[in-house]
C-alpha cells in the first residue's frame, strides 16, 4: 500500500480487503457475544454463565458467519483503473473495474451497512438492559443495607433493655429473699455485653459476607464498564466509515469534484475503523488496576530521575 496510485497486485488486494472485512465483522459479532455474556452474568446470575466449551463454539460460529458474509469482497474488489491521459493511467485497490458500474458493489455495501446497524442496535439494547438492572440492584442494595442497619441497632437496644429489666428484677428478688442471693447474684452477672456477643458475632459474619459480595459486584461492574467503553469505541470508530461509504455508493456523482483537502479528509475518515484496533488495547490496559499502578510508578521514576539529573 506504499504505492496506492500504481498498485497492480490484484490477488494481494483481494486478500487484504477480504481480511479487513472479515476481521471487522468478527470483532462486531464478538462484541455481541461479550454483551450477551455480561447480560447473563448480571441480569440472570443464577443461571450457568458461558463456559469455555460454549465460548469455543461461539468463536467458531463467529468465524464461519464472518467468512460467509464477507466472501463477496474476494470477487468485487481488485484493481480499479483510472485513465488520466491516453498514455497515463492510475491503479487503485478498490472496486474492480469490471464491477464498477454494476449493482453488486452497492448491494454488498448495503448488506454490510444493514448488518452493522443491526449490531449497533443490539449492543445498545443489551447494554441498556444491563445498565437498568445495575441501577435497580444498586438502589435495592442501598435500601436493604439501610434497613438492616436500623434493624441491628433495634435488636441490640432491645437486648440491652431486657437485660436491664432483668437486673432490676434480680436486685428486687435479692432484697425480698436473702436465701436466693447466690442464684440472683449469678443471674446479675449476665451483663448486656454477654448477651450481645452471639448476635454481634453473627453480625460480623454477615458483614464479612457482605464485603465479599460487594467486592465481587464491584469487580463485575468494572468489567462491564470496560466492555461498554469498548463497545462505544467500536460504534464511534465505525460510524464515519459507514456513513461515507454508504453516501459515496448511493451518490457517486457528488464525490467527483473533491478538492485535495476534501479528498484527504475523505481518505482519513474512510479508514476510521482502523482506530478501533489501536484504541482497544489502551482501554483494556488503563482499566486494569495493576497496569495503572505500574504506569504511575514508571512516570514517577522517570520524572524523579530527571529532576535528580538536572538539579543544580
Amino acid at each position: 500500500m506504499f504505492i496506492p496510485f500504481t498498485f497492480d497486485f490484484p490477488v494481494l488486494c483481494k486478500i487484504f480487503r477480504f481480511t479487513t472485512y472479515t476481521c471487522n465483522s468478527g470483532g462486531a459479532l464478538l462484541l455481541i457475544a461479550i454483551a450477551v455474556d455480561r447480560h447473563m452474568r448480571i441480569c440472570k446470575p443464577y443461571k450457568r454463565p458461558m463456559n469455555p466449551k460454549t465460548a469455543k463454539l461461539v468463536s467458531i460460529v463467529i468465524v464461519v458467519t464472518s467468512v460467509a458474509t464477507c466472501w463477496p469482497s474476494l470477487i468485487i474488489y481488485g484493481i480499479e483503473v483510472r485513465p488520466i491521459t491516453t498514455t497515463i493511467q492510475l491503479k487503485f485497490c478498490l472496486i474492480e473495474t469490471r464491477y464498477r458500474n454494476t449493482q453488486y458493489p452497492l448491494a454488498y455495501l448495503l448488506v454490510q451497512c444493514a448488518c452493522t446497524i443491526v449490531i449497533f442496535i443490539v449492543l445498545v439494547v443489551i447494554y441498556s438492559i444491563i445498565g437498568a438492572q445495575v441501577c435497580r440492584r444498586w438502589k435495592f442494595r442501598t435500601s436493604s443495607l439501610k434497613s438492616v442497619g436500623d434493624g441491628d441497632d433495634g435488636v441490640i437496644a432491645d437486648i440491652s433493655s431486657r437485660c436491664n429489666d432483668k437486673d432490676d428484677s434480680v436486685w428486687k428478688d435479692e432484697e425480698k429473699d436473702n436465701n436466693s442471693s447466690i442464684v440472683n447474684e449469678n443471674e446479675h452477672n449476665l451483663k448486656p455485653d454477654a448477651l450481645k456477643v452471639p448476635y454481634l458475632s453473627q453480625s460480623s459474619t454477615m458483614l464479612k459476607k457482605k464485603k465479599v459480595f460487594d467486592s465481587r459486584a464491584i469487580r463485575i461492574g468494572k468489567t462491564t464498564i470496560m466492555l461498554f467503553v469498548v463497545t462505544i469505541a467500536y460504534i464511534l470508530c465505525f460510524s464515519p466509515f459507514l456513513g461515507l461509504a454508504s453516501h459515496r455508493s448511493i451518490y457517486p456523482e457528488r464525490w467527483l469534484n473533491l478538492s485535495q483537502a476534501g479528498e484527504t479528509l475523505y481518505q482519513f475518515f474512510l479508514r476510521s475503523y482502523l482506530a478501533n484496533c489501536a484504541i482497544n488495547p489502551i482501554i483494556y490496559s488503563y482499566f486494569n488496576r495493576i497496569f495503572r499502578q505500574e504506569c504511575v510508578k514508571f512516570y514517577r521514576k522517570l520524572f524523579c530521575t530527571k529532576q535528580n539529573v538536572y538539579r543544580p
